[in-house]
């Protein structure tokens, strides 16, 4: 197919009279200029889309986990509601009585939470030594040296003490 050359009338005897001139989006054959241009403006625009995906991929996933996080109070305050019940960290006393049983009570209502056998650690921490603080234990060579000055005399042998019980 050949194409046929229109010819453009002259200005003078032309029968055509110039209405307007506009701009119009053509198709025209580019270069070699054209496409190393082109070439770096994809390659830019390319990297610029990956760099979106992974920002948009952190942005979701941090997004799903707060959105997670807040369905989760979500549930707990709808739990709240609907039992009537919410936990909370309320003190707790444990009693240890003479027959090795650990009561614990509640502090706040003084209800018992559980009566059971006390753990050897607890049972050691019910019944304390007797406090002695600032006395020095007293020593068998006190006891015997006591006995031999309710005698009377100290130029009288006296006999040993009788052992303590």
């Amino acid at each position: 197919m050949t194409k046929k050359k229109v010819a453009t009338p002259k200005k003078k005897d032309s029968p055509l009279r110039l209405v307007r001139k506009e701009t119009r989006n053509l198709p025209c054959k580019v270069n070699d200029e054209d496409k190393r241009r082109v070439s770096s403006q994809l390659a830019a625009r390319y990297q610029d889309m990956k760099d979106l995906d992974v920002r948009q991929k952190s942005i979701k996933a941090s997004m799903t986990a707060e959105k997670k996080a807040i369905e989760s109070e979500v549930n707990s305050l709808a739990t709240i509601l609907n039992t009537g019940i919410e936990y909370r960290m309320v003190e707790v006393e444990v009693r240890i009585g003479v027959e090795g049983k650990a009561i614990e009570t509640r502090i706040d209502t003084g209800d018992i939470l559980a009566v059971r056998e006390a753990r050897p650690e607890e049972q050691q921490l019910a019944f304390p030594e007797p406090e002695t603080a600032g006395v020095e234990p007293e020593t068998e060579l006190d006891t015997i040296e006591e006995g031999a000055d309710a005698q009377g005399s100290e130029d009288t042998p006296s006999e040993p003490a009788s052992e303590v019980q």
